[in-house]
């Protein structure tokens, strides 16, 4: 609810991307965005070194180890990025760490990242918890789980209710249906999304930047003119965005 209104009707419009657990999304920690409690210390998830790295040095799976600060159930894993701008100073750095978290830096207007923690992992104080790191090659999307917890797959729910956040009320059997539904022709429409998936992947993971440019000219083009070509402006908008935006809330 909203001021009172219950917004269940507003749900089954949200972007389909949106239904997708491998999707990544926009926090602020300094702003409390998400009411969020830290619970354990920050680890190192991965370093690359820019212009040196290939595709291929990026891990595709890698245990991670938390210490924690706190007693709760982890269900949510926040992570940013630091970026070393010197070779003898390693004191100037770019970077969009939380300040709450980490002290050393200046708060920034960028947010962070958050995704879920598929499994909630229970956290104590003082004790070592394992969260297992999911990257499929090419995907380029941070998934987390509970080591042994299977990763759910986009559509998977079309068949049952949906998980409301944790501490909310449960979703009204109106939105559940609706949903449900929703989700049924998501799922019916993947095969076709699937298919043509390859193509842009094709071409990222291979660095072939002309196919890379042939795409985004399309998308422009399809963006210019969208009912030329029977599209949603808004839809063609959020695929531009995921191919132009830098710090936006997670690719589609």
């Amino acid at each position: 609810d909203i001021a009172g209104t219950n917004m269940d009707a507003f749900w089954p419009l949200w972007p389909s991307e949106k239904t997708s657990e491998t999707l990544w999304l926009g926090v602020d920690l300094d702003k409390g965005e998400g009411d969020f409690k830290v619970l354990t210390k920050p680890v190192e998830l991965f370093t690359l070194e820019l212009g040196v790295a290939q595709a291929t040095d990026i891990p595709t799976k890698k245990p991670l180890h938390f210490e924690g600060m706190s007693a709760g159930r982890a269900n949510f894993v926040v992570w940013w990025f630091e970026t070393q701008l010197s070779t003898t100073d390693p004191s100037i750095v770019l970077t969009n760490a939380p300040k709450c978290v980490d002290g050393r830096h200046t708060a920034t207007c960028w947010g962070q990242a958050a995704a879920e923690v598929h499994g909630e992992v229970a956290v104590e104080p003082g004790a070592i918890v394992e969260v297992q790191m999911d990257i499929p090659f090419g995907d380029y999307q941070l998934r987390f789980r509970r080591p042994g917890a299977t990763l759910r797959k986009a559509g998977s729910q079309a068949n049952s209710a949906p998980d409301a956040p944790p501490g909310a009320k449960p979703y009204s059997e109106e939105f559940v249906q609706d949903w449900k539904a929703y989700n049924t022709v998501l799922k019916q429409d993947l095969p076709e999304l699937i298919r043509a998936h390859p193509i842009g992947l094709a071409a990222g993971r291979a660095d072939d930047f002309l196919g890379i440019c042939a795409i985004q000219r399309c998308a422009l083009a399809i963006a210019a003119q969208p009912r030329l070509f029977g599209v949603e402006p808004c839809t063609i908008a959020r695929y531009v965005h995921a191919l132009y935006a830098v710090g936006g809330e997670g690719r589609s």
